[in-house]
């Protein structure tokens, strides 16, 4: 498999600074050391703002993330293991010395119950660089590797008030087909799990369909319909609204003015 650069913080131009109206951006760069990785999951944590998988005590929660996937990282490499956890790669982008986008990768390799596919993880891009094309790379280089390894689909999950990061995975050419849900009540915790086939076209929407649009609201009915048989395949505003992409889910997380454009799967 192609090696990715190792090196702590590769961006273009360091020596020479730019004006402050310019972006120093890095390409994704794959993270192996245990300072960029707690770096990788400190700069996830204050991205997502999500008051319910994060504790007040940021920095011990990624600095035990970083640990747990160093020692995972230091098994895969041992020749005889044998069991089924996942190879895990995690990406950064840097402006200069701060990161500010992440993106990780599970590669899960094939079993008689399942295809080898690929799970995408923690993807986030600081808000001040949103519409610059960092995610799609993030998502390119994940995608390449998952095609490297041999891979035939990619899955991912969405927090089901996270209406930027639907869109996202919907104009990537995703659907959902599951929902996970961890709490009922309030703070509400649940996920859409996404899937895309690699090379694989967007499901095309089924107008005909007198059922193809459920409340975006209720996953409980998404997640039954699901087991009937259908998948969603979009968002449909049900009354005039944007979707903010600089926003994070709980600043900008009205599902009620959505619904979800389903189809058979």
């Amino acid at each position: 498999m192609e090696k990715y650069h190792r090196s702590r913080i590769n961006t273009p131009d360091q020596s020479k600074p730019k004006a402050d109206s310019e972006i120093n951006l890095s390409e994704p760069i794959n993270l192996t050391i245990s300072e960029q990785l707690v770096d990788f999951f400190l700069t996830y944590a204050r991205l997502q703002k999500d008051p319910i998988k994060f504790g007040t005590d940021i920095e011990t929660w990624a600095k035990e993330k970083a640990n747990s996937a160093l020692e995972e990282q230091k098994n895969q490499e041992m020749e005889n293991k044998k069991n089924n956890q996942p190879k895990k790669y995690f990406f950064g982008v840097y402006d200069g010395q701060k990161m500010i986008a992440t993106g990780e990768i599970h590669i899960f390799e094939e079993s008689k119950q399942a295809k080898k596919h690929a799970h995408l993880c923690h993807l986030t891009v600081d808000p001040a660089y949103r519409n610059k094309q960092i995610g799609r790379k993030l998502v390119e280089v994940r995608t390449d590797l998952a095609r490297r390894e041999g891979c035939e689909f990619l899955t991912t999950r969405v927090n089901t008030r996270n209406l930027p990061g639907m869109q996202n995975k919907f104009n990537e050419g995703f659907y959902i087909n599951g929902v996970k849900i961890y709490r009922k009540k309030e703070p509400v915790w649940s996920e859409f799990e996404f899937r895309k086939e690699i090379g694989g076209k967007p499901k095309q929407t089924d107008t005909q369909d007198e059922n193809a649009t459920i409340p975006l609201y209720d996953p409980e009915i998404i997640k039954q319909k699901i087991a009937d048989g259908q998948v969603g395949v979009g968002l449909i505003p049900t009354e005039p609204y944007d979707i903010n992409i600089k926003k994070s889910v709980y600043e900008d997380g009205d599902v009620r003015k959505f619904a979800l454009k389903m189809q058979k799967g």
